[in-house]
């Protein structure tokens, strides 16, 4: 198993705004740019970009429903490959008691590849994410999984990601706060090459 190794450099930028249109329904658009740059050779720098848009609607004090559009696209310097993805999806979200909360999305992911492989230049699979986030008094724990397009992690120009990974944090002062993560990912190509005996695949 292994992911992008040496010394590296990442920047994420990202804004989001809620309108409320009504007491119970609102729209949420929100937008990113990253870079995941490597010193050494041997190892895939990626620049993403992504765009959504969302509407809630809160069905009762607990539950809520949702349906979104996002935009994905992925290049890779000094790489010709590029990918732009596409997701409609829905959402729904429940507080399961006053401290634990569950949210899911799922939906089609229609993905474009600038150059093909093969004779394939587009393909659509399956999104779906989902959250469980604990509040304490203090701080809080939350898991989560995620199945979609991702961009390779410096070893592979994109890829389809599996990953779980459970987070903890807590408040240690008013300017103080500890975080603690874990998780594991699986990536394999986003499109498959026909006749390959081995499509490169990796986990971390």
């Amino acid at each position: 198993f292994r992911s992008g190794t040496g010394t590296r450099y990442s920047n994420t930028a990202v804004v989001q705004a809620t309108y409320q249109l009504t007491r119970r329904s609102s729209l949420t658009a929100s937008g990113s740019y990253g870079i995941l740059h490597y010193v050494d050779p041997g190892n895939t720098d990626t620049d993403s970009a992504f765009a959504s848009l969302g509407y809630n609607y809160q069905l009762s004090r607990k539950d809520t429903i949702g349906l979104f559009y996002e935009f994905t696209s992925y290049h890779f310097p000094g790489n010709p490959q590029a990918y732009g993805s596409q997701i409609v999806s829905a959402a729904y979200s429940r507080k399961i008691t006053g401290r634990l909360a569950l949210s899911v999305y799922g939906g089609p992911q229609f993905t474009s590849v600038r150059v093909p492989v093969g004779t394939t230049s587009s393909t659509v699979s399956a999104y779906a994410s989902a959250v469980l986030n604990y509040s304490l008094e203090k701080g809080g724990i939350s898991g989560y999984f995620v199945h979609g397009l991702s961009g390779g992690s410096g070893v592979l120009a994109g890829s389809i990601l599996d990953q779980v990974g459970f987070s903890g944090n807590r408040r240690l002062s008013r300017l103080w706060t500890a975080t603690a993560n874990i998780g594991y990912a699986h990536n394999s190509t986003v499109i498959n090459s026909a006749g390959a005996a081995d499509n490169p695949s990796y986990g971390s």
